[in-house]
């Protein structure tokens, strides 16, 4: 379900608000865009985290872990 996915990615982005190695880098909370591409297989959805000059891939490290860890658990 998309609606589910959203909040499972509105719910990483304020874990990672929460985080104290992460929340310092974070510029604003997550944009979600919406639903970008869909395929056999899945779709896809564009999420924007916009981050201090330079963190986005700690950032990009940190959301991608946790999206993964609520996925498996869902």
């Amino acid at each position: 379900n998309i609606d589910d996915v959203f909040e499972i990615v509105e719910k990483v982005s304020a874990d990672l608000r929460k985080d104290k190695t992460v929340k310092s880098f974070l510029v604003e909370p997550v944009e979600i865009s919406g639903v970008n591409e869909i395929s056999d297989y899945g779709f896809e959805i564009r999420a924007i985290l916009k981050t201090k000059p330079s963190q986005q891939y700690k950032v990009r490290w940190a959301f991608n872990r946790l999206l993964k860890q609520y996925l498996e658990s869902y």
